[in-house]
Order: structure tokens, then C-alpha cells, then sequence
């Protein structure tokens, strides 16, 4: 399925719309400080019975550099993509 940020400007904060009918399938909010991002998270607008009431699928913490996503956690290096190339390194 294919889905399409509303607020391309600002992705931290956005709704994600699926591309065939533009219903919103999730929403995305960062909290934010004084001294910068701490959380940004990834909310079901329609979660199943029997889920969380907030909806929360993914987190990202910003000081921890952590990305968890349905209960996998990894390290935003291992998840960010790097170009390939003699440039990029």
C-alpha cells in the first residue's frame, strides 16, 4: 500500500493518507523542548479491538537514537540509509 504525507514540509508532525482512497491511516507528532525533539511518535488512527487506546506503533527517541517500531527496537544508524558511491561515505 501506498501512503503520502499530508505536511511535507514537516513530516515529524503529519498525517499519513493512504494513496487510494485519502483516509488517514497514521499520524505523527514529535514533542518537543526547549533544547530540541525528545519523542516522536507514530499513531494508528484505526487500531484493531483488543489494542492499545493511544495506538501507538513507533517511537522515536531522539537522545537515545532509538527507532521501535511494533516492539523492535534498533539504533537510528541501523535503520537510516546511506547512498551508495565514492562521495557518500
Amino acid at each position: 500500500m501506498e501512503a503520502i504525507f499530508d505536511n511535507k514540509a514537516n513530516i515529524l508532525n503529519s498525517k499519513l493518507h493512504a494513496a487510494h482512497d485519502d483516509s488517514i491511516i497514521y499520524s505523527v507528532t514529535t514533542d518537543q523542548t526547549l533544547w530540541g525533539r525528545t519523542y516522536t511518535y507514530l499513531r494508528d488512527t484505526n487500531p484493531a479491538l483488543g489494542r492499545e487506546v493511544l495506538g501507538i506503533v513507533g517511537v522515536i527517541n531522539w537522545r537515545a537514537k532509538t527507532f521501535e517500531i511494533g516492539g523492535v527496537r534498533k539504533r537510528i544508524d541501523d535503520v537510516r540509509r546511506k547512498p551508495k558511491g565514492f562521495r557518500h561515505k
